[in-house]
């Protein structure tokens, strides 16, 4: 192997270039390097996050390194590795290395004078623009190590079941008849119409009631508190066998002792409260006069069916019918909360008897127009575990993919929000218990959910080689935005610019502002208690019709992880959303770790919801600097909610408007030139220049350095503050 060390000055630059081959680094003169004067450095922020550095990606060799690489690629083909390294000097006449990468083989082409190749940029930061959007996959506890599993003590459901009494079709009219001997309580046929029982944690059976001795609707499992709502319309039937009926329909607990406490009165129909059907004229009374009532009589009006709005006058003057402007739910609806314990058989019973002791055969019917019977309890599973990953942990395996083990990747976490250290994530499979649950994410889902929920964006450090593996090492530093655009940052001072041009970056400049959370759509009632869906806001400006959407693919929804508890045990069942990843605000109790609620949550039906640290006014508020970049001071005018938006959290109303300020920066941009050539010594400084008589302060966007040539050196800055 030979050893070339010819050394070339470009004016006042001063470059040396080398090839590492089979272990053997090998320095090339600037004569083999035929663009040797194309070799640029750029400094780029991307979405206002940290900066990158770039290189000129294409060499032309020529003459030994021509030879030198076309015999390591007729050797090795796309297989050989030759890494590219650029050195300058500094100011204490020392070599730094400017930029290394491997010489990507795919790439090359040559002539009989020129070899042309690209060098591949192994930094992190040109992985991440190859696979930011590649899904990845891991085994959780396998590929991925699990964190402290979170012990989840449930939300409560509110279930319910509906009921009707059934019996036999009188006539087209839609009544009913029921039949059921006199002076006796009977339990008639009851059918069990509607269903809503998420968790049944209450209930140890339930369903339809034969009619038979002993038959029942529900059989309680725990003490419990049952809301009965109810309305039973009864009507008054000429072709009746005994019109003279007084007939109660009640609600009936028998313990398990045999003893049988009524709970309450669902309907009632007795003599003199008749009810008549407008669409028959043959049943509504051509002349009511005192005496033919004893009390108000309600009739059926047309159109939709079992709506009553007319009463009879007072009794004791001749009636006269009115419109009391009421629905016969207003009228007749019954609301009653009653006790039921551990072991209650529920069930509904009916007595029927003549009215004022007239004689009645042995069996008579009541008809019955119209009924509801809904009752409705409150009912909560039991606590379950859920593996929970820590942040850090899915990101490094994530990097550790889009590197594809070419480079070892650190994650680093600014402490700026403290939320940040308390919160975990749940991959959806884990939450419903699927064995072998596996975690699904991409860096952008990530990122995009670090951005929107803390406010922060993240840059690079230095890809350094471990000595004793060989393998390079990266860090990657998220941060809150604040923490990158500093206002007390450093300030480097440019003295000589030229071409000095400002102008205002529309891109920045929005009407409106969606944040949150992806709207799930849920099968359950009790999911439109859910308020982590996403907000929009109105800003006021009219410039350009634009939306700044700041939405996260995970999910902060508290209902969507108790519905995937509910889940646990179908795991034969495809979901669509085993592949979203949830994460929790946690804390210890009592040495367990649990959801934290200690954000008051108000407006919700159950006070066990969790995530207010996680609004979609929290994710507003954290990325507020950013928002306000257009204005020094904002008013976000609430428009609408994808979610619960009646609640407040630690007493602000969903709905309410939010100022903001404190700007990063301006929306602002200027742009120059300058033969100051030196690189910045740190990106996130302040750069201050003059012009004018103006100064301007700003903030690193873009800078292009030349190496080989002392050529002006190109800057573009997001303007910070301007002093006249």
């Amino acid at each position: 192997m030979f050893c070339l060390t010819f050394v070339e000055k470009a004016k006042n630059m001063l470059t040396k270039y080398y090839l590492e081959i089979d272990g053997t680094k090998t320095e090339i003169p600037t004569r083999c390097i035929k663009n040797w004067d194309e070799v640029m450095c750029a400094y780029k922020r991307a979405d206002y996050s940290g900066v990158t550095r770039s290189f000129t990606s294409q060499f032309e060799f020529v003459h030994e390194a021509y030879d030198m690489l076309m015999a390591l690629y007729l050797r090795d083909g796309f297989n050989a590795v030759a890494i590219l390294s650029l050195y300058t000097i500094t100011d204490r006449w020392e070599w730094e290395k400017r930029f290394e990468a491997p010489v990507d083989f795919s790439s090359i082409t040559w002539d009989n004078y020129v070899l042309k190749v690209n060098c591949i940029d192994n930094s992190l930061a040109a992985f991440i623009k190859a696979n930011k959007g590649t899904k990845y996959e891991f085994v959780v506890g396998k590929d991925i190590q699990t964190s402290t599993p979170l012990d989840y003590d449930r939300i409560p459901m509110v279930e319910s079941l509906g009921y009707q009494v059934l019996g036999e079709s009188s006539d087209d009219s839609g009544k009913i008849k029921v039949t059921a001997p006199t002076y006796k309580l009977t339990p008639p046929w009851v059918g069990l119409v509607d269903e809503s029982v998420a968790v049944n944690g209450s209930m140890a059976a339930y369903g339809d009631q034969d009619g038979s001795e002993g038959s029942h609707i529900l059989e309680v499992g725990k003490d419990v508190t049952l809301h009965v709502k109810t309305n039973m319309v009864f009507a008054s039937d000429p072709k009746d066998s005994f019109g003279g009926i007084d007939t109660d329909f009640s609600l009936y607990k028998t313990a398990v002792d045999g003893t049988t406490t009524k709970l309450c009165l669902l309907g009632s129909r007795f003599a003199g409260q008749m009810y008549f059907d407008v669409n028959d004229p043959s049943e509504l009374p051509t002349d009511l006069k005192d005496g033919n009532t004893t009390s108000c009589a309600l009739v059926q009006s047309t159109g939709t069916i079992w709506e009553f709005n007319y009463v009879a006058s007072e009794p004791g003057s001749d009636p006269k019918w009115f419109d009391t402007g009421k629905t016969i739910n207003e009228i007749n609806i019954k609301e009653y909360d009653v006790e039921v314990f551990a072991g209650d058989k529920v069930w509904i019973g009916v007595e029927m008897e003549p009215f004022m002791g007239a004689a009645a055969p042995d069996t008579v019917y009541v008809s019955i127009l119209a009924q509801t019977i809904e009752i409705t309890w409150s009912g909560m599973g039991e606590n379950v575990t859920i593996d929970t990953i820590a942040p850090k942990t899915l990101c490094e395996k994530i990097l550790e993919k889009v590197c594809m083990g070419k480079l070892s990747v650190n994650a680093e976490f600014s402490e700026y929000d403290s939320r940040f250290a308390n919160t975990y994530l749940l991959a959806a499979e884990s939450v419903r218990a699927i064995p072998g649950a596996k975690v699904y994410s991409s860096f952008n889902e990530f990122t995009d959910w670090m951005q929107t929920v803390f406010g922060y964006t993240y840059y690079l450090g230095e890809c350094v080689k471990n000595p004793s593996t060989g393998v390079d090492n990266q860090t990657i530093f998220f941060v809150h935005r604040s923490e990158i655009f500093k206002h007390d940052a450093s300030v480097i001072q440019i003295a000589n610019v030229r071409d000095v041009s400002y102008s205002v970056d529309v891109s920045h400049i929005y009407s409106s502002v969606t944040v949150g959370y992806e709207k799930q759509d849920y099968e359950s009632f009790n999911g439109r208690d859910e308020f982590n869906f996403n907000n929009t806001y109105s800003t006021g400006h009219n410039v350009i019709e634009k939306n700044l959407s700041l939405i996260s693919k995970y999910r902060a929804d508290s209902y969507g992880i108790e519905f995937a508890v509910q889940e646990r045990g179908q795991d034969t069942t495809d979901n669509e959303s085993d592949d979203d990843v949830f994460f929790v605000l946690a804390k210890y109790e009592n040495s367990v770790l649990r959801p934290d609620r200690s954000a008051k949550i108000n407006n919700t039906i159950s006070d066990m919801v969790f995530n207010g640290a996680f609004s979609p006014m929290a994710c507003l508020s954290a990325n507020a600097g950013y928002i306000c970049m257009q204005a020094k001071e904002l008013h976000l005018a609430f428009a609408s909610s994808e979610g619960n938006s009646t609640i407040e959290i630690d007493g602000v109303p969903m709905t309410s408007d939010i100022e903001i300020s404190n700007p990063l920066a301006t929306c602002g941009v200027i742009e120059f030139t300058t033969d100051d050539v030196d690189e910045p010594v740190d990106a996130n400084s302040l750069i201050e220049i003059e012009s004018g008589g103006i100064t301007y302060r700003g903030f690193l966007d873009y800078a292009t350095f030349t190496y080989a040539k002392n050529e002006a050196a190109e800057y573009k800055l997001i303007v910070k503050d301007i002093e006249l």
